[in-house]
């Protein structure tokens, strides 16, 4: 790739940002990349095209990115599932104990539950809590 196709392809970019084509700030995904990859085949001078290690190179950026991409899903689920968990123990672990909440409804937990996307916990007059409301826990003996 010549010199001044690399100039033109980041000056047209550059323009892009600056006239509102591109987001300032905008973090590029793959259809960015296979853009750009593709403009620098378009825009290479004919008489030095670009290398096959340069090409190979890019590819294997590409590559990398979409791996880490994957790996950056898969680690987002773990920690959901994972803070699911926490909170159904945290929810679970309150089961017969007495709570007071910061509106003052207050109680035996008598069960928990998963509703309306949130682990809840009920009283036994069937009062429902979210537990990041409790403010105070207390060990009931029976």
């Amino acid at each position: 790739m010549s010199y001044i196709s690399s100039v033109n392809t980041v000056g047209s970019l550059v323009g892009d940002i600056r006239s509102g084509g591109i987001e300032a700030g905008a973090s590029l995904g793959k259809k960015d990349f296979l853009q750009l990859l593709i403009a620098q085949l378009k825009h290479q001078d004919p008489l030095a095209p670009m290398e096959d290690k340069e090409f190979i190179a890019q590819l294997a950026q590409f590559s990398v990115l979409e791996e880490i991409q994957g790996l950056n899903g898969s680690f987002l689920d773990f920690i959901g599932r994972d803070a699911y968990y926490q909170d159904m123990n945290s929810a679970m672990n309150l089961l017969g104990w007495h709570v007071k909440t910061d509106s003052g409804k207050e109680g035996i937990v008598a069960k928990a539950g998963f509703k309306d996307g949130f682990w809840q916990v009920f009283l036994e007059d069937g009062t429902e809590i979210h537990p990041l409301e409790i403010i105070e826990t207390k060990k009931v003996n029976k």
